[in-house]
């Protein structure tokens, strides 16, 4: 009789172990299920319903393998702005969120590990999302933060999600690939729907009618640097020169949406890249030449392009005067700020003042700073930038520091690769002069590549340290 039971408790399966369906037959209903919740959601709301159908396709994927259903959502970011499709992105990210919280404990030990590691950085992240949270209690209209509060808490989840999911070179390079295709289905959707107009027009700029032009560019920027960091650790040939074309089609398309801030941001990424990669400095002017010639290629063939590009000062979309608004704001209010996203309902205070500003875009039509930096320090003062700053730079000090770590591995493909992500991340950035989105999540999505390279590159290490040291270290 022992010997019976023994066999029959070897023969179980435990629990944790056990598989979601056990049958064909609870597939099939699990399956009907879904199909019937998408379908009556369908009938209310295309938007809802399609947000939930394609959940429900990532399901599979995030109870099978997490990394990569977070590795494959990256082009899905791109779905935030177009027509009809706004709630997708949301819709994955509720999914991949419950699965984190689902399998975190499963994660323990690399959770433990990247909260030590960065601990510092964690603290002003939580420092920050507290400090723009509060920022509603001294608003003049706290109803218009709240409402839009959740794409700040979208980014910090991103910065806590991502490290402590992606921890291989492999979970990387899908990231790195899902940004590009992202990117790249953008363009191809965008370019049909480009017309003819006066240069102010945005239906006569690259994703004008899908996507924000400015946020587009700072996204093919990134892309571009992205798509030749991974041609350093490309082995195939085709593979290659299919990331030569990702590039060249990102830096035509930067080019195509007319945005001169992205231009401007496209200078700091190729002084840094020429900062950063001394050793590779002629291959790197050769891949530069040749996304000049070809976006030099475009304006010739486009008349509104060369328009816009040629009126190359602040003042378009009334810049000037929005950036003298909130450096008044800021003067009034240097410690709090206004509140969160309070700039449009102050702004119209502060035209009174001597000098002569236009009221388009302060009464008229209302708009944000057209200024990342201006904007936190007008609605959130000097304390909300500085936690910004604080959060921004130890993400890119990681990126740094798992550069250095690959180079001291001799592993010099994977340290081009994590210079590319640096140099997005600084194109990013540069690009936030000229646009006001901080939560701008293909932002954070670089921003976090930082912490999953270093622990990449710290497993890289023939004597990899102690956690503990690291700790201290960090």
């Amino acid at each position: 009789m022992a010997s019976m039971n023994q066999v029959e408790r070897a023969g179980r399966v435990p629990a944790a172990q056990q598989p979601l369906f056990g049958s064909p037959v609870q597939i099939v209903g699990a399956a009907l299920l879904s199909a019937l919740v998408v379908g009556v959601v369908l009938a209310h709301s295309a938007q809802l319903g399609i947000a939930l159908l394609i959940a429900v396709l990532f399901l599979p994927i995030a109870l099978l393998n997490l990394p990569v259903a977070i590795a494959l959502s990256v082009p899905l970011v791109f779905l935030e702005q177009w027509p009809g499709a706004t709630r997708v992105p949301a819709g994955v990210a509720i999914l991949l969120a419950l699965a984190w919280f689902g399998t975190v404990g499963g994660r323990r030990t690399l959770f433990a590990e990247i909260l030590r590691r960065h601990r510092g950085m964690y603290l002003a992240l939580l420092a920050l999302m507290t400090w723009i949270t509060l920022s509603l209690l001294w608003s003049q209209d706290p109803g218009v933060g709240a409402d839009a509060l959740y794409v700040w808490y979208w980014a910090a989840a991103i910065v806590l999600v991502v490290p402590t999911v992606l921890s291989t070179r492999r979970h990387v390079v899908i990231v790195c690939a899902g940004f590009i295709i992202g990117a790249l289905i953008t363009v191809a959707i965008s370019i049909p729907q480009l017309s003819s107009g006066s240069p102010s027009d945005y239906a006569t700029r690259l994703g004008g009618s899908v996507i924000n032009p400015n946020y587009f560019a700072a996204a093919l920027l990134s892309t571009a640097a992205l798509a030749a960091g991974l041609i350093a650790i490309s082995r195939r040939r085709l593979h290659r020169r299919l990331l030569m074309v990702a590039f060249a089609v990102a830096a035509v398309a930067t080019v195509a949406t007319g945005s001169r801030g992205g231009l401007i941001a496209g200078v700091f990424m190729v002084v840094a890249a020429f900062a950063m990669m001394r050793g590779q400095r002629l291959r790197l002017g050769g891949i530069i030449a040749v996304g000049l010639i070809l976006g030099a290629v475009w304006i010739s063939s486009s008349d509104s392009t060369l328009s816009r590009l040629r009126d190359f000062n602040a003042s378009g979309t009334g810049r000037t005067d929005i950036w003298t608004v909130a450096a008044r704001m800021w003067e009034d209010h240097p410690i709090l700020g206004v509140g969160y996203m309070n700039f449009p309902e102050q702004s119209r205070n502060y035209i009174l003042q001597p000098g002569e500003i236009s009221s388009q875009f302060i009464i008229d039509q209302p708009k944000e700073t057209h200024n990342a930096y201006l904007g936190l320090l007008a609605e959130n003062g000097i304390i909300g930038l500085a936690l910004f700053a604080i959060v921004v730079i130890a993400l890119m000090r990681a990126t740094w520091q798992a550069v250095r770590r690959f180079e001291e591995a001799d592993d010099p493909a994977y340290a081009s690769l994590g210079r590319a992500i640096l140099i997005a991340q600084i194109g990013a950035l540069a690009a936030l002069l000229f646009t006001h989105n901080t939560y701008n999540h293909t932002l954070w999505i670089l921003l976090a590549l930082g912490p999953v390279l270093i622990t990449v590159a710290e497993r890289t290490m023939p004597n990899p340290e102690p956690v503990s040291e690291l700790a201290e270290r960090s």
